[in-house]
């Protein structure tokens, strides 16, 4: 997996050398993502993709952010391995209408990227500490793709403990 990032690094700009890249592990980012279980297809909580992230050399025990921001939009790009990985089972949460023809803008007749309304997708991914939900409005065309937003809640974990001391005046 390492040598896969480094490799990486440098084939996106990231870095100059592969013995660059090892001196910067934090990036690029690593996941390995595979289709849902097909047994559970119909269920309404199965994700659309499971993922094992990685962070600086060692698997992520869930998601990072970042990560499943990132990964729901490719989910949400025709042509992406995450798409494809997740095309093979439960895609898109239930209350998700099928995707229809996007409009296309009166000024141009070309897919343009103005020219096509961004599909609202809800993805959920499973990783080894349990799944995350991922809101996505994205669109692509065989040219390009543009991701609107993405919106993650936080799963539920203690970010902090405390005790709060306080007194009542007598009235």
């Amino acid at each position: 997996m390492e040598s896969i990032r480094r490799a990486g690094a440098v084939m996106m700009g990231l870095a100059s050398s592969t013995d660059a890249a090892a001196k910067v592990r934090g990036t690029p980012k690593l996941a390995i993502v595979s289709a849902p279980k097909p047994e559970n297809a119909n269920d309404p909580h199965v994700a659309s993709i499971h993922a094992l992230a990685f962070s600086m050399g060692k698997p992520h025990p869930s998601l990072q952010l970042t990560g499943a921001a990132c990964l729901a939009s490719a989910v949400c790009i025709d042509g992406t391995v995450a798409f494809r990985a997740a095309s093979n089972g439960a895609m898109w949460d239930p209350a998700t209408p099928e995707r229809t023809p996007s409009p296309v803008s009166e000024h141009s007749e070309s897919s343009s990227a103005f020219a096509l309304m961004p599909d609202r997708k809800t993805v959920r991914i499973s990783h080894s500490s349990g799944a995350i939900e991922v809101d996505v409005a994205a669109t692509s065309s065989e040219s390009f793709a543009v991701v609107e937003r993405c919106v993650v809640s936080r799963t539920a974990r203690r970010l902090f403990e405390g005790k709060v001391y306080y007194y009542q005046n007598e009235v």
